[in-house]
């Protein structure tokens, strides 16, 4: 009996030793920061991230079962959801939600891993030399009662998968942005206007010369095809006269147009 009193003694002591590091020792919190620089500008990177049908794409979940399925609701930004559902137990079921998002500079967003974790997502992008520094961080926070303790050990183990996750996830997105074109459109403020339809009238005349004799032969013949068109049905020009000559560039395989 005394040896069983003893091993008891033991374990209190040893659970009381564990209970007491884990309570005053270890952090409450679980915050893991990874970073990474993109060669494009920052308005680009902020496309990827602030939008979650494209951020599915660079998410380690999608890498480790592209076959999950996912429903989507609201626009790109702010209160914009992802949920997704997988038979790959590392992926589970879950969703995703914007909860803030300031343009071209950050975006919040709350992970909810099914019955195993909330955590809190926030993307920070900073303008470099032809580039933009991103910075990912992942935070968590142990709840009250008897999970705390337990939940503070399990941060421990919690840390390093999570950077691996978050390493893995900006290295996709690395390489997704820079298929991007390399264009800093961050700042411009198009105006659009409304322009009803209008109809044309227009000839189509071909040639396999390039000299500038052929052209204007051929472009001559177009301009009376049009004129006696509108000629022959009463139809009054709205502008202009344009001439558009298009050649077929078999190197690029694009057809190019220039107005003339």
């Amino acid at each position: 009996m005394r040896w069983f009193l003893g091993l008891l003694l033991v374990v209190a002591l040893i659970a009381g030793a564990l209970y007491g590091v884990g309570r005053f020792l270890l952090p409450n919190d679980l915050e893991v920061t990874r970073t990474a620089t993109i060669d494009r500008p920052r308005v680009a990177v902020f496309a990827m991230i602030n939008d979650l049908r494209i951020a599915k794409e660079w998410s380690p979940y999608y890498a480790r079962d592209p076959d999950a399925e996912y429903a989507f609701s609201g626009a790109p930004g702010e209160g914009q959801s992802m949920r997704w559902v997988s038979n790959v137990r590392e992926v589970g079921r879950g969703r995703m939600s914007i909860v803030s998002a300031t343009e071209n500079e950050e975006v919040q967003s709350i992970l909810e891993m099914g019955e195993r974790a909330t955590l809190s997502s926030r993307i920070e992008l900073r303008p470099g030399e032809n580039a933009t520094s991103v910075a990912w961080t992942m935070t968590a926070q142990c709840g009250e009662g008897a999970i705390n303790v337990p939940c503070r050990y399990m941060n421990l183990i919690l840390r390093g998968m999570v950077q691996q996750e978050l390493d893995s996830g900006l290295a996709r997105l690395k390489t997704l942005t820079e298929q991007l074109p390399n264009v800093n459109f961050e700042g411009l403020n198009p105006q659009f206007d409304n322009i009803e339809p209008q109809n044309f009238v227009y000839s189509v005349v071909e040639t396999s010369a390039n000299s500038l004799e052929e052209i204007n032969r051929a472009e001559s013949i177009g301009v009376q095809q049009v004129r006696d068109f509108m000629t022959q049905y009463q139809l009054t020009p709205a502008g202009p006269l344009v001439r558009v000559v298009t050649h077929y560039d078999q190197a690029a395989n694009r057809m190019r147009a220039q107005r003339r």
